[in-house]
């Protein structure tokens, strides 16, 4: 996928024979690609002009506007996203039901499954039998997860089995980091560079997340496991919970020291924001083994899949099954 990311302070977007550019100061300028389906403007000194914006909306170009910790503040779509309303109104009338339960039950199973995933993945890597064991206290976690049953499923007990995977899977990750890093384990609002690099990376990823599901007709505020709260993006945040052991950890864990993270006032760097968000986006090309994938497919066309998938699931009442991958 072709994609665009804009950080120096002072550019402007705008069109030039035809074509989308971005004019950064001093006169240099960056064509963007023919095929660019993906412009992210990471500074809040950018400028993006009218013409920019009709061209980008004309040609389904997805324009994401980020801060200065990743998330998203606005982003462009084109005024007609969809053709039908059946999954949403699926989802309006299923989210807060068994079904919606047994739905969150299987998008926790799966990020479970991915973080023992990327813990095995590390094991061999490094040659490690923690690491192996951890993942292995993961899977006896999964399988507990998915043994509850009929009333004694509940958002409760899913939260209180993630919480548990989460902390000693964190932990693990913690090990293998270069120690001046600083890394205490995951803390969403921690303000070392490397919580703050997984922040950024997150929020990239929502951003890709929100734009599948949107565009298979879901309503991106109503979760199944997250809390619903005027504002809150909880089916991005329930749904990109599976990706983001594959997309983000995995990447920014094994590339740590190679992409220069650094602080400016508090936040990520301007070259951090650049480095990490070309790492995420790059791991999103990646081809990886799926369960129910003939063939290895593109992480970012596995985000599109699912989304559909869910959404043929409120559609239908058929249950769904998350997104799994093999490392």
């Amino acid at each position: 996928m072709a994609r665009l990311v804009v950080t120096e302070r002072g550019s402007v977007l705008r069109v030039r024979d035809g074509g989308l550019v971005v004019a950064a100061p001093g006169g240099r300028e960056v064509v963007a690609p023919v095929d660019v389906e993906q412009v992210f403007v990471a500074t809040r000194s950018a400028r993006v002009t009218a013409a920019a914006i009709a061209w980008m909306a004309e040609r389904g170009v997805d324009l994401v506007f980020v801060d200065g910790r990743g998330e998203v503040v606005a982003r462009l779509y084109p005024p007609h996203v969809n053709r039908t309303v059946a999954a949403r109104l699926g989802q309006c009338r299923l989210a807060g039901t068994a079904f919606g339960l047994r739905v969150a039950r299987e998008i926790v199973a799966s990020k479970l499954f991915n973080q023992a995933q990327v813990l095995r993945r590390l094991a061999r890597l490094r040659g490690s039998e923690d690491l192996r064991d951890v993942a292995r206290r993961v899977d006896s976690l999964l399988a507990e997860l998915e043994g509850i049953r009929g009333e004694h499923l509940s958002r409760e007990r899913m939260r209180s089995i993630e919480a548990e995977a989460a902390r000693v899977y964190w932990r693990s990750i913690a090990s293998i980091l270069p120690g001046e890093l600083g890394f205490p384990g995951r803390l969403p609002r921690g303000g070392d560079v490397f919580n703050l690099a997984l922040s950024y990376g997150y929020a990239i990823l929502y951003g890709v997340v929100e734009r599948a599901l949107v565009y298979a007709g879901l309503d991106p505020y109503m979760g199944v496991l997250h809390a619903d709260k005027s504002g809150r993006l909880s089916l991005v945040y329930d749904v990109a919970d599976m990706y983001k052991p594959v997309a983000v950890d995995y990447v920014l864990a094994t590339r740590a020291e190679a992409l220069g993270l650094g602080l400016e006032n508090g936040l990520l760097s301007i070259e951090s924001r650049r480095s990490v968000a070309e790492a995420v986006l790059s791991g999103l090309d990646r081809r990886l083994r799926c369960r129910g994938c003939r063939r290895p497919v593109r992480l970012r066309d596995a985000v599109v899949e699912h989304a559909w998938r869910l959404a043929r699931s409120f559609r239908e009442k058929q249950e769904y099954r998350g997104f799994r991958v093999y490392l």
